[in-house]
Parts: C-alpha cells; sequence; structure tokens
C-alpha cells in the first residue's frame, strides 16, 4: 500500500475543525492516521469526529483517549484512510510528496573523477 503524507491527511482534516479544535500531531500507523490535539469541550470533539465520519475520506473512526487538562480536553483519534485506487488522484494523502531532487557533484578526488551528493573538497 501506499505511505500516507502526514502533513497532506492534516490539510484533509482543517476544514473539518469546529472552533475551538485543534490539531497537534498526525501521525501515520499501519493504513490508519493517528489524530492528536486539543478542544475547549467534550462536544467539540464530538462534532470533529462526527465531521471526520461522515467524510469520504478516512473510515472506521476509533477515540483512543480523552482526558482533561489543564483547562483543555486532550484527544487521541483514529481512523484508516481510505485511499483511491487511483494514486495519482489529486489531493491523495496516501500518495507521498515528491522526493526533492538531488544535488550530484562532479569532483576530482586523488586524481580520480567522481560524482558524490556532497560538494567538492577544495
Amino acid at each position: 500500500f501506499l505511505v500516507q503524507d502526514s502533513t497532506k491527511v492534516k490539510k484533509i482534516l482543517q476544514p473539518m475543525l469546529p472552533s475551538g479544535v485543534q490539531i497537534d500531531t498526525v501521525t501515520p500507523r499501519d493504513q490508519r492516521s493517528v489524530v492528536s490535539g486539543s478542544a475547549a469541550t467534550n462536544t467539540d470533539v464530538s462534532n470533529f469526529m462526527r465531521k471526520i465520519d461522515s467524510s469520504k475520506v478516512f473510515t472506521k473512526l476509533e477515540l483512543e483517549s480523552i482526558a482533561q487538562v489543564g483547562g483543555r480536553v486532550q484527544y487521541v483519534l483514529s481512523a484508516e484512510l481510505h485511499c483511491p485506487t487511483d494514486a495519482g488522484a489529486a489531493n491523495n494523502a496516501c500518495k507521498p510528496s515528491a522526493a526533492k531532487p538531488q544535488s550530484v557533484y562532479k569532483c576530482v578526488v586523488n586524481g580520480s573523477t567522481v560524482f558524490q551528493s556532497k560538494p567538492c573538497k577544495e
């Protein structure tokens, strides 16, 4: 299967956030995304979960933990990411971001020409 891109998953979740809810981290775990954050109330977490559950992007939503810490509610939830069969689909959170191009340097070391990823020593 394709590796999830946590940045893209977070971007998909942002419009679903009720006022008062924030996402701290999104971590891939197998084919699930684990989301942790905080909210003003339990009701806010519940509303957020309803929005995720009604989306076509996530399935098998689970609340893993919820606790009152200070004046905020800390939550951890997980959901299975529905990956389109078309890996090239726009905004596909399962498709890894394009790899950054790597520079190659042509250097002369001990009289021999070599190619390396780091700049040449002078």
